[in-house]
């Protein structure tokens, strides 16, 4: 399966694929079954290539985490955890820890993304009416404006000049519009300043509350299955696709190896709350760092939920406030010197 790095399963499906042999081996199901059902459920046909592949090295005596070796459809992390549950004889509890993990991962992330699709869906709409307003009714301005007499001036006049361009030279128009609109600012954003971007989007409140539920998440989850600390984390750190959480999963990682306590490495660590510093170092001192995980991961999960309905009521407004704005511009910049003109 070289194609499958392509068509890595998401959380939702291994969400799925960890809760079905988990609850097969709570029943007493044989593991190849529960990989039937799961290949029957399944629609994708890369993973059902991949669970198939599995299904047949089980079958043959192969245990899960050696019938998974050398497909990369699924996590390392995935496959790791997966085989010191088999080593230490809990294989059930470790794959509803996975369950839950990646069924947290998979909610946290559909939510931020539902509030996200309302202002999408906005400025998606703006987009499309000023297209259509230069293809239609761009033309119709410069006729009236000509029949009027009126100098067109400022960005008026650079709309026009840009709109006559256009049916002139059209297809270096589209070129000059694609480098312009697209290729330049997917340059500028992606590859100039990509960085500093990055270091931005490091410092907003919402995303420092993320990047901790997430580093919560993956403590809880290994403190949970007994996996060693430090190989976990390094996985984590290669396999997440975050560029800012990925940076800090492995600061820790680095801190670790190194002997410091997770306490003192995460109060180096701004995206961090204090308390959530004091839970973890109570934790340590008292022995009882992964109960204070659990409760903190129950936790950090109900107020980035809070946290994403707020993001949802502040973003509309502001939309709303974008689309007024650019509609009194328009009205501006194009219809008052009409007005103005048909007045003199």
């Amino acid at each position: 399966m070289k194609r499958s790095k392509a068509h890595r399963i998401d959380n939702l499906t291994l969400c799925y694929i960890a809760e079905s042999l988990a609850n097969t081996i709570n029943c007493g199901i044989p593991i190849d079954e529960s990989f039937e059902m799961i290949h029957f459920n399944l629609k994708n046909k890369y993973h059902k290539e991949a669970i198939t592949l599995v299904r047949d090295k089980v079958r043959e005596g192969y245990s899960i985490s050696k019938a998974m070796e050398g497909l990369y459809i699924f996590p390392v992390i995935f496959k790791e955890m997966i085989l010191i549950g088999e080593n230490t004889g809990k294989l059930q509890e470790t794959l509803d820890s996975l369950g839950n993990f990646y069924k947290n991962l998979y909610t946290i992330k559909k939510k931020i993304v539902n509030a996200l699709v309302y202002p999408i869906i906005l400025i998606s709409l703006i987009i499309l009416i000023s297209v259509v307003m230069f293809i239609y009714l761009l033309p119709q301005f410069i006729d009236m404006y000509s029949s009027l007499e009126i100098v067109p001036k400022g960005i008026c006049k650079l709309v026009f000049n840009l709109r006559e361009s256009f049916d002139k030279m059209p297809v270096v128009s589209c070129i000059y519009i694609v480098c312009y609109v697209i290729l330049i600012p997917y340059i500028l954003v992606f590859k100039v300043f990509n960085t500093r971007i990055i270091k931005i989007i490091g410092k907003l409140k919402f995303f420092n509350q993320f990047t901790e539920f997430y580093i919560i998440q993956v403590f809880y989850l290994i403190f949970q299955s007994g996996v060693n600390v430090q190989n976990a984390l390094y996985q984590f750190g290669n396999e997440i696709n975050i560029p800012i959480v990925k940076e800090k999963v492995l600061f820790i990682y680095e801190n670790l190896i190194q002997g410091k306590a997770l306490s003192l490495i995460l109060d180096e660590m701004s995206c961090i709350s204090l308390y959530t510093i004091s839970f973890i170092r109570i934790g340590e001192e008292t022995g009882t760092l992964s109960v204070r995980l659990k409760s903190l991961a129950e936790e950090k999960e109900k107020q980035i939920t809070y946290k994403t309905s707020t993001l949802t009521t502040i973003i509309e407004p502001i939309i709303i406030l974008i689309i007024s704005t650019v509609i009194i511009s328009m009205f501006i910049i194009f219809l008052l010197p009409i007005y103005d003109g048909v007045k003199l």
